[in-house]
């Protein structure tokens, strides 16, 4: 089944033409109003942005998504779930702090904002999807219990996966750091009969795998402690070197955990 895609031009020629008017049409276009029903706690999924960077959703536009919310006499939080990597969204507390300095303050958005995933992101749940390399994925335990789930996303690039967007923001952003982690778990399968021996991998090797030339003259991998969290790194060309695991096609690993985000929310997910 083909899903609608709405498209709203950013020109505007009066007040009544303001990207506010066109989010809150959108809104009713998508018929996200169905989603939510009286008293649903409804979590709102955006990212805050990186400290001291501009790539997120102006707090402007999810004031008009959470006010239509409050319409329905629902009850919305703004959400996201910390970092696998450490610094200024790694924990709750500078979350937050991070949240507000980038203007998601209750007196810009009129929700609270809530890390979904808790102080250190042990707060998660585990959901049953029945895949080939995860049988449960780990879901922010937030956005787990919220009845209804608005999903606000801004476009990016991904060294992986190209653009990222929605896929990207439930399938990484609703999970807590672990389950970051086992996203981009994947390891090195290494075939020497298939080494060209030109010594790349040893080179870019994240720790400082060993390299060298057998008693034959013959090129050998001794040592690749690999590709832990940056699988990014492998040599898409390599005949000698491929990846297996969860992680080794990222795309595929934000789809499962995306599965896993909807469990229990049939007919109450929108997307922005």
């Amino acid at each position: 089944m083909k899903s609608a895609v709405y498209f709203a031009n950013v020109r505007a020629r009066s007040d009544k033409d303001s990207k506010i008017c066109k989010v809150r049409r959108l809104f009713d276009a998508a018929g996200i109003a169905n989603i939510a029903a009286k008293g649903d706690l409804v979590a709102i999924k955006v990212h805050f942005g990186e400290r001291g960077t501009d790539a997120y959703i102006n707090p402007i536009f999810v004031r008009q998504v959470v006010d239509k919310v409050r319409s329905l006499q629902a009850r919305p939080f703004v959400t996201d779930t910390n970092t696998l990597y450490g610094g200024d969204r790694s924990n709750s507390a500078d979350h937050a702090i991070t949240a507000i300095a980038h203007g998601f303050d209750y007196s810009v958005i009129s929700a609270p904002i809530i890390m979904a995933d808790g102080l250190k992101g042990q707060n998660f749940s585990r959901v049953e999807i029945g895949g080939k390399h995860f049988q449960s994925v780990k879901i922010a335990g937030d956005i787990a219990l919220a009845d209804s789930l608005i999903v606000l996303s801004h476009f990016k690039g991904h060294l992986l996966s190209g653009f990222g967007g929605a896929i990207k923001n439930l399938g990484m952003g609703c999970a807590p750091p672990i389950g970051k982690g086992e996203q981009h778990s994947a390891r090195p399968i290494f075939n020497p009969d298939l080494c060209p021996g030109c010594g790349q991998c040893a080179k870019i090797c994240p720790h400082q795998g060993n390299y060298c030339r057998d008693e034959n003259n013959q090129h050998q991998l001794q040592l690749l402690h690999w590709l832990r969290r940056m699988s990014a790194r492998l040599p898409d060309s390599c005949p000698g070197l491929r990846l297996d695991g969860p992680g080794s096609t990222v795309f595929r690993a934000h789809g499962r955990i995306c599965h896993g985000s909807h469990q229990g929310k049939a007919r109450k997910i929108g997307i922005f």
